[in-house]
């Protein structure tokens, strides 16, 4: 609520602010009561979600027993160096963005009754823009650390793990939090790309957009990788150890028992019953066989509400500096 008041009151200071004050007043609110509570509450969740993630791997024994004493432990205490690291890394950025706000604010710093509400807003964007980064290169790290520990330790897909999911399905939830991230991002880019059309405001001014824009130019794409890409190839490996024996099976057997001329009506259906019965048994072991997400069709629509929104404000703002010149 400070954040967004405090950022309408010096707007509202400017004469060029009475034609558009429901835009700005859009445009505050998404910030304030949508994207700061959210990258606030990732901020705060991640570490604890990162260890129930590592914990649960090690608990369900989808990391081998040899590899999962100290060096995963290891790998554990390396994430949370990075995430300390990654506080010094936000901070430049955010050095670099407030040092791009003031100049481009210079003429409003000559007017005394307004520099003071300018720095302070600036301040109040830049601790945003500190949050969203970090938070942003947090979640990269940990996926990173994921598809690393997935390449280094010996994974084991369990068949009948409750989680249907060869017991990857802690790996599944960090992947939803990115793309409900992604989709309220994108949602509240949208809204503050269009209400900022037409108006004296450059989106590129505001923080939102740097945060938008290495969302999903730095996260997405690491996140489909290592979240959705390698636990898909580690299940399809397990799939393949289980299938091709039986399927060897079967062409042996088929070669074995190819009809000919000399079989009566009982050998022929008992050459049949024996393809029958290999066949069953495979259908079996594939059904047995966990799914990842990647080859069911509602990720096509969660991949599509999370990235549409923002090529939707990409191809708007593009199309709109066309018109207008």
């Amino acid at each position: 609520m400070l954040f967004g008041a405090e950022a309408l009151l010096v707007d509202a200071r400017t004469d060029v602010l009475k034609p558009y004050l429901s835009r700005v007043l859009i445009v505050n609110v998404v910030a304030a009561f949508v994207l700061t509570p959210m990258i606030v509450w990732v901020y705060l969740a991640l570490p604890e979600l990162t260890t129930r993630l590592l914990r649960q791997l090690r608990n369900d024994k989808v990391i081998g027993r040899s590899a999962a004493g100290s060096r995963l432990n290891e790998a554990a205490k390396e994430l949370e160096a990075q995430f300390n690291r990654v506080l010094g890394q936000a901070a430049v950025l955010t050095v670099v963005y407030l040092v791009y706000a003031l100049i481009d604010d210079r003429p409003k710093l000559r007017l005394a009754p307004v520099a003071l509400l300018i720095v302070a807003s600036s301040a109040a964007q830049g601790a945003l823009f500190f949050l969203g980064w970090t938070t942003i290169i947090q979640l990269w790290s940990t996926s990173q650390a994921i598809g690393e520990l997935f390449h280094t330790f010996p994974i084991h897909v369990r068949l009948q793990h409750p989680d249907g999911c060869g017991g990857l399905q802690t790996v599944g939830k960090l992947l939803s939090l990115v793309l409900f991230v992604a989709t309220v991002l994108g949602g509240a880019g949208l809204c503050m790309v269009l209400a900022l059309l037409g108006t004296p405001w450059a989106p590129a001014h505001r923080p939102e957009p740097y945060v938008l824009a290495g969302f999903y130019a730095v996260l997405l794409p690491s996140a489909f990788r290592h979240l959705l890409w390698r636990p898909h190839q580690l299940m399809d490996q397990r799939r393949d150890q289980i299938l091709k024996p039986v399927a060897r099976v079967f062409d042996a057997v088929a070669v074995a028992n190819r009809p000919s001329a000399a079989d009566d009506a009982p050998r022929l259906k008992a050459k049949a019953d024996a393809l029958w019965e290999i066949s069953r048994q495979l259908r079996m072991l594939d059904e047995a066989c966990p799914r990842w997400p990647l080859r069911t069709r509602w990720l096509r629509p969660v991949i599509a509400t999370a990235v549409l929104p923002v090529a939707i404000s990409v191809v708007t703002a593009v199309i709109s500096k066309f018109l207008t010149g």
